[in-house]
């Protein structure tokens, strides 16, 4: 892929509208935004599958002993432990190969580069130093004060005859030995060790659910959540592709900066030599300057230049250590996901299948209704069509509510309850020792035109065979009041 600037973008702008062109306005990089976009939708798809296998697991998945639960878990957490270490070892070996190709690319080569910036030091000092040429001004030497202008400014003057960098004059003879193994090595040879890793690190976690699939099935346990283990996988993998994707990205962009670090160290090197000759004043001082530089450069060139190399070694080697850190993390991640999922699945039940708490049952279940509302709502988009808002209306045809809608409800209704009845009221037993309500004889009247709503699709009491009449009702003359079944709800 080729890469384009953002000022080759506004020209190419430019050209095309040279009326409407405004320079102060960002183009976007849709690239980028499809880039951002794809991660984005792999998240969430990893978010959203997690979400749909906890919410499925009622704690029914694996009707096994205490001993067979306990022996699944332990092979399992061994199977989990093993992968684990498998990504680790992928990102070891990823970072051993990028080191050998620092070593068969860059280091190899630094000592040719060395011999060969020293033996070039001194005809480049000297060239400085030549007679004018005024006929062609690159082939001669620089007047006086051009010369000392340059000391002054540590190697770097621009006039009329353009830049004068000594510095990178200086440098260049090494540079040129360098580049070619330079550019192959991050411009082919590290999206190529980064596509390894995806690939090794993809063909890790397919094992690994093999694995504890043919188990499974091996021991009887048909379990319904293995289908949507296995349609992680493809997320997983996308998300691999994606660091592999970033953490070249970052090599690159860190590379950039490494290689602007050979230049610098033979300025440092170069700097006793800018300000003695800058110091230099009075008759003969240009025959003192160019004295002073041809000296410092010929006693330096053995050991500057070998400065500069390790000192770029040194940069190299970080990132390294940089890039295994950022892979790691975000293998990691990927790996705690699947550990969740895979336990949610496998390791999630109660004890011989035994059913998970009530509360926690319909917890999952209204999580999982709107897992299932936003992954429709993607379905419309991805299909191009209109999706519209749901409005939250308190009515017979609004949409199916629960979770914290149906507790506030409930909420409600107790304190509507309670601001209907005068502060006399009191509960008191009745024949079967079960609560009643006393209300006064003047309230009594209002309480009856007093309605219970009923949450819709929330939890209620026809599992124990009573009666969900959301109608509050009054027994006798006595004016007690049963309790309504929203009220032992709140109770309970």
């Amino acid at each position: 892929m080729q890469l384009v600037s953002k000022s080759s973008t506004k020209n190419l702008a430019a050209e095309e509208d040279e009326t409407n062109f405004d320079p102060d306005t960002e183009v976007r990089d849709y690239e980028e935004v499809a880039r951002s976009l794809k991660k984005f939708i792999n998240s969430l798809s990893q978010l959203l599958n997690s979400l749909t296998l906890w919410c499925s697991n009622d704690g029914t998945g694996q009707n096994l002993s205490a001993e067979q639960r306990d022996r699944e878990a332990t092979l399992l957490s061994n199977n989990l432990k093993k992968l684990e270490n498998g990504l680790d070892n992928v990102v070891a070996s990823i970072c051993k190969e990028l080191a050998v190709e620092f070593g068969d690319n860059i280091f190899d080569r630094y000592d040719t580069a060395v011999d060969n910036a020293v033996a070039e030091a001194n005809p480049t000092t000297q060239h400085w130093g030549l007679k004018v040429n005024r006929e062609n001004r690159a082939l001669g030497g620089l007047y006086w004060s051009s010369y000392k202008a340059v000391c002054k400014r540590d190697g770097v003057y621009t006039n009329a005859q353009g830049l004068h960098e000594w510095n990178s004059q200086l440098s260049a003879p090494m540079m040129k030995v360098l580049s070619p193994g330079w550019e192959k090595m991050f411009s082919r040879r590290t999206p190529a060790v980064m596509a390894n890793f995806a690939k090794m690190a993809s063909g890790l976690i397919k094992k690994f659910h093999q694995d504890i699939d043919s188990r499974a099935r091996k021991i009887g346990l048909g379990l319904a959540g293995f289908y949507g283990l296995k349609q992680q996988l493809p997320v997983h993998e996308n998300i691999l592709k994606d660091v592999s994707r970033e953490v070249g990205e970052f090599v690159n962009n860190s590379q950039k900066e490494i290689n602007r670090e050979f230049v610098p160290t033979i300025q440092e090197a170069m700097l006793e030599a800018y300000q003695q000759c800058a110091a230099e004043v009075g008759g003969g001082q240009f025959l003192r300057i160019k004295a002073i530089m041809t000296g410092h450069v010929d006693q330096n060139r053995h050991t500057m230049f070998r400065q500069s190399v390790d000192g770029v070694r040194q940069q190299l080697k970080k990132l390294t250590k940089d890039v295994e850190a950022r892979m790691n993390d975000k293998t990691d991640e990927v790996f705690v996901a699947m550990q969740r999922d895979y336990r949610s699945v496998l390791g999630g039940g109660a004890p011989e299948g035994q059913l998970l708490p009530k509360s926690e049952r319909m917890l999952r279940k209204e999580l999982l209704h709107i897992v299932e509302g936003v992954e429709t709502i993607f379905r419309k988009v991805a299909a191009g069509e209109k999706v519209e808002d749901d409005e939250d209306e308190d009515d017979e045809d609004s949409p199916r509510r629960g979770g914290t809608d149906l507790l506030l409800d409930q909420s409600d209704t107790q304190v509507k309850h309670e601001d209907d009845v005068s502060n006399q009221d009191i509960d008191t037993p009745n024949a079967d020792g079960q609560p009643t309500r006393v209300i006064k004889p003047e309230a009594q009247e209002e309480q009856m035109m007093t309605k219970v709503p009923e949450a819709q699709g929330g939890p209620s009491n026809s599992d124990n065979g009573e009666s969900s009449d959301s109608q509050a009702t009054v027994s006798d003359d006595n004016g007690e009041v049963p309790e309504t079944p929203n009220a032992q709800l709140i109770e309970s």
